[in-house]
């Protein structure tokens, strides 16, 4: 039995989660192929995302309009593309499929329809502490269908670990007195705004560029860093695989970007800083959890992330921005946060232990 990983491109939240849900299933011999949901969007409607991702990069509120206009994902797909998904999943004999991104509910539907007899089975898994867009916008939620939080707001607990390495994390004392700037994968946040300030007060960061015109090359203070501009999620590699992104420290315009085959290479940069300053994603809620480093929140993209840096914060793993300006930057406090994420790894089981027990 081969089991589909559904997951989409257009953030990387429900990209990275994806494809490390496909690293553990590989290691567990458990045969499964990662889907990206951009690969069946009409063409001249794909060309387009490139633009939205500029635009609400250089804009938050346009973002945020963005998130709360609804659409029919439907309307985007192309028929051409969604035949030929669904003639090679019934090739394959896949009836197990794993959901990081709720607008593929309508895809499945229209299979398990055109194919009654298969017995068809849906694991999705929610990246957010609560139901996010995706889910919301479709609309249907079949029976066959099971969904599972990691983290849930309503209980203010964890429930499950997605961890993104088996390395215990690194303790406070060994780390770079830094903190990590960022935007995920889109660039997405009030981040850029908050860099000069955090420079006035001597801290040192390390901040994941959009693209080079963010970078200050010969800064005293500060380190770049930066996915591969030229990268797409969607695009598979020259063996046919999709790939964690090309990630690399900025120092000149000439840059070696590289991909680490088990996790993304910026996890090595989540590791060894002191706290990560950032809009509470779900993706970010699980670097957070792995590399037990401490959350110095921003303004939230959307209701969802609202709830994640609630249950952060209640939980004593996240500080607000705000806040962490009103006790002066003291990096002792991070500390505490840092030791209360450090107790609860690996306290869960894991979602890959989940997800094997079901299966099997």
């Amino acid at each position: 039995m081969k089991v589909a990983v559904l997951c989409s491109g257009v953030g990387l939240g429900v990209y990275v989660p994806g494809l490390i849900i496909n690293r553990d299933l590989k290691k567990n011999n458990i045969s499964s192929e990662v889907f990206i949901l951009e690969n069946l969007i009409k063409e001249e409607k794909k060309n387009k995302i490139p633009m939205n991702k500029d635009a609400y990069h250089k804009k938050f509120s346009v973002a945020l309009i963005g998130l709360k206009i609804s659409k029919n994902m439907m309307d985007s797909i192309c028929q051409e593309k969604l035949e030929s998904i669904i003639d090679y999943w019934v090739k394959e004999k896949i009836s197990y499929f794993i959901v990081v991104s709720g607008f593929w509910l309508p895809i499945i539907d229209i299979y398990k329809k055109r194919y009654s007899q298969l017995d068809i089975h849906c694991e999705c898994v929610h990246i957010d502490a609560d139901v996010s867009a995706s889910w919301k916008k479709a609309k249907i939620t079949p029976d066959y269908c099971h969904s599972e939080l990691l983290y849930s707001y309503n209980e203010r607990k964890l429930l499950k670990d997605l961890l993104i390495s088996d390395e215990h994390p690194i303790s406070f004392k060994d780390r770079e007195d830094r903190l990590l700037v960022h935007g995920g994968g889109w660039g997405l946040g009030t981040y850029t705004s908050k860099i000069e300030e955090l420079n006035r007060n001597s801290i040192k960061l390390n901040i994941i560029a959009y693209d080079y015109s963010e970078v200050k090359f010969h800064d005293e203070l500060n380190k770049y860093f930066m996915i591969d501009p030229s990268w797409s999620p969607w695009i598979r590699n020259k063996d046919g695989d999709y790939i964690f992104p090309p990630f690399s420290e900025v120092k000149s315009n000439v840059t070696e970007f590289k991909s680490n085959n088990d996790y993304p290479e910026v996890f090595n940069l989540i590791r060894t800083v002191k706290g990560i300053v950032s809009k509470p994603g779900g993706a970010t809620l699980i670097d957070s959890l792995s590399a037990a480093t401490p959350l110095i929140m921003l303004e939230p993209f959307g209701e969802h992330e609202k709830k994640n840096a609630e249950l952060w914060h209640s939980l004593g793993f996240g500080i607000y921005y705000d806040d962490f300006i009103n006790i002066h930057y003291k990096m002792d406090f991070l500390e505490k946060l840092h030791n209360n994420i450090l107790n609860q790894v690996g306290k869960r089981e894991s979602y890959i232990s989940y997800l094997i027990s079901k299966i099997n």
